[in-house]
Formats: structure tokens, sequence, C-alpha cells
């Protein structure tokens, strides 16, 4: 994928928002931790993936993106549950 550097990207999210009707102004740095919890851990994606995904060397600049939600424990513990009945 081709990089952008900030501006450039806002400038782009602002066009999103617009055409969308969002009326929250959407940043970078915003919208990649909303991809990284909500899109992409809420949906059984693996932390190293989302490594590599957000483009990070360290898996530890992950977490800083990578929140674990009440959905995600939720999620998890019904696949558990599923291999427990199974």
């Amino acid at each position: 994928m081709p990089k952008m550097n900030n501006p450039s990207m806002n400038k782009h999210l602002k066009i999103v928002a617009q055409k969308a009707d969002i009326k929250q102004n959407l940043y970078h740095h915003m919208v990649r931790h909303t991809c990284a919890t909500t899109i992409l851990l809420e949906n059984s994606v693996s932390l190293e993936m989302v490594k590599e995904f957000l483009g990070h060397k360290n898996i530890s600049s992950t977490f800083v993106y990578a929140k674990i939600t009440n959905t995600n424990k939720i999620k998890s513990m019904e696949r558990v549950q599923k291999l427990l009945n199974a």
C-alpha cells in the first residue's frame, strides 16, 4: 500500500467524513485506533497481524493502539464456551 503523510491523510479523511455525513473531524491517529480496536481486534484478527497492518516493528507499539474491549472479551469467551461444549 502506498504511504501517505499525516496532513495528506487528514485531508482525505475530511473528504470521506463529508461524503459519509460524519460531523466529527477525523484524524489519522484516531482512524488508526479505531481500525486496530473496532475493526481488527473485535473481529478476531490476531495482535501480531494488527502489528503488521499498522506497520510497527515492535509489538509493544501496537499495544498503544489496540485496546481490548468488553466486546472482544465476550467474543473470546463465547469461542471458549463452544470448544468446551463440543
